[in-house]
């Protein structure tokens, strides 16, 4: 551990000075950087602005307005987060002023006319795709719908037409719903001639009302994974990195439990952000590193942080906000932040924020993140106060019982398919029951014309196959009619129930 030491006072030609322009009625900050030009077009649109019947409809827009780049030689990528839809070239500046007048010159006339073909690469690209941890930790806190979508199926991808896709990139990748940054001063030839639009702010974090909180969810990975919610206020971030290195000291170097101790940080709205910290351990070893995360994160709560490594925290972000190599990352987070309707910091004020960071402040964050917390690991043993994560449903819809066609002969497992005007009920033959109600249902999957998937809101999957039950043909047309025509998606997502 570093010792506390005076800590230098950065000067004005230290710091890099950001400066704010505007191009074609795009906000747009810069500051000088080394190297050849990076520019980033920030789309204030993303997955959790999406329907799950629609899911991926994003995901096709950047691929359809990327496909018109072809193959230049300099770097150039985009991507879809949650919140976020980001292009990015870097290379000199007659490259991006040429790649940024490409892309805003395909998102305001859409060549729909390549639809099918992203169709087909994005549904390779999807195959065998599964929720990483963050992922998994928003699906059960958020359910299926919002942030909580993320690292889901995208439902959407060959159900949405073509007319739909045009739409959504007028509605959400006009000029009010975006900002740039480059490092160096935008070339004087640089074009961002976008369609006109609204500015739509973040999509609120709104937790799924079933989950209890602190929980915890059995998972057989052999990792373990604490994931809770942050206030973005003073201290949150040196918090989280307080925490990661303490974990890291504990877990890696002096008990050599785990491999390496994963953080991670992803801004929800301009009040919220959900974080994560864990990693992969040996199954034996599970209960030992949850034992020792929910210790070290006791001992924030209790205030147990010494000003050395408050310090340390501070000297490493005074070097980093002062590497003119690190001014793209600093401009990442400016905008990411004005997107998200958060007051404009600039590098000075950060430096401020950190310096003024207590121990008071570790103390409250840490225990938000207690409150919060969705402990993901394969133990059983915990603290009284975090309850189990509800992995079936409470309850049966009311309605009328189905049994299995074979029943009749005395086959088949003891399971009892519930049909009523609310929804549909599954009890299965471990006794577990899902239950999804129809207002509650985001998709209806038809993989084939003898079998369907209700998705609920809550995570919860009602598999149904035609064929297996007394009247299949039946209780398949009444269930459709009974949703929105348009959540119904004739595709197969459901592969793990189906080929069980």
């Amino acid at each position: 551990m570093r010792g506390s030491r005076p800590l230098p006072e950065p000067s004005a030609t230290t710091l890099p000075a950001i400066k704010r322009s505007e191009v074609d009625g795009v906000p747009l900050l810069w500051s000088d950087a080394p190297g050849q030009p990076v520019l980033a077009l920030h789309f204030r649109v993303g997955r959790a602005d999406e329907r799950a019947c629609e899911a991926g409809l994003t995901h096709l827009v950047e691929h359809l307005a990327m496909g018109t780049i072809g193959q230049p030689r300099y770097e150039h990528n985009a991507w879809v987060d949650t919140t976020r839809t980001v292009f990015y070239a870097n290379g000199s500046l007659v490259d991006v002023a040429s790649f940024g007048r490409a892309i805003s010159s395909a998102l305001a006339s859409l060549p729909t006319n390549r639809l099918e073909h992203e169709r087909s690469i994005l549904k390779r690209e999807a195959a065998g795709q599964s929720p990483g941890i963050s992922d998994s930790h928003l699906n059960f806190r958020f359910g299926l719908t919002g942030f909580g979508l993320s690292g889901q199926p995208e439902f959407g991808l060959g159900a949405v037409a073509a007319e739909r896709v045009g739409a959504w990139a007028r509605e959400r990748f006009g000029r009010g719903n975006v900002m740039a940054f480059m490092t160096g001063a935008p070339p004087s030839d640089l074009r961002l001639e976008l369609n006109d639009g609204a500015a739509f702010p973040n999509p609120r974090p709104v937790p799924e009302p079933t989950v209890p909180l602190p929980s915890h969810i059995t998972t057989p990975t052999g990792g373990v994974a604490l994931g809770f919610l942050l206030e973005r206020k003073i201290g949150a971030g040196t918090f989280l990195a307080l925490y990661h290195r303490m974990l890291r000291q504990r877990l890696r170097l002096e008990r050599g439990l785990i491999y390496d101790v994963l953080a991670d940080y992803q801004p929800l709205d301009a009040t919220w952000a959900a974080a994560l910290v864990g990693g992969e351990c040996d199954p034996a070893h599970a209960q030992e590193v949850a034992d020792i995360a929910l210790d070290e994160l006791t001992r924030l709560m209790n205030g147990e942080v010494d000003q050395a490594e408050l310090d340390a925290e501070t000297d490493d972000f005074r070097q980093s906000i002062e590497d003119p190599t690190q001014v793209a990352g600093l401009l990442d987070s400016m905008v990411r932040d004005e997107l998200a309707g958060m007051p404009f910091r600039g590098a000075e004020e950060r430096y401020a924020e950190q310096r003024a960071t207590t121990a008071e402040h570790i103390a409250e964050h840490a225990a938000q993140a207690r409150r919060s917390l969705i402990l993901l690991a394969d133990v059983e043993q915990h603290t009284d106060d975090i309850v189990a994560y509800p992995m079936s449903s409470t309850d049966a819809v009311a309605g009328r019982e189905v049994k299995p066609l074979l029943s009749v002969l005395g086959f088949g497992p003891k399971v009892r398919l519930t049909i009523g005007p609310e929804g549909v009920s599954l009890r299965a033959k471990d006794g577990s029951l899902a239950t999804v109600r129809y207002e509650d249902c985001v998709v209806l999957e038809r993989p084939k014309d003898d079998e369907l998937v209700l998705w609920g809101r809550d995570l919860s999957r009602v598999y149904v196959p035609g064929a297996f039950w007394r009247g299949g043909d039946q209780i398949l047309a009444e269930i459709e009619a009974a949703v929105p025509p348009e959540i119904v998606v004739r595709d197969t997502f459901s592969h793990d129930y189906i080929e069980d």
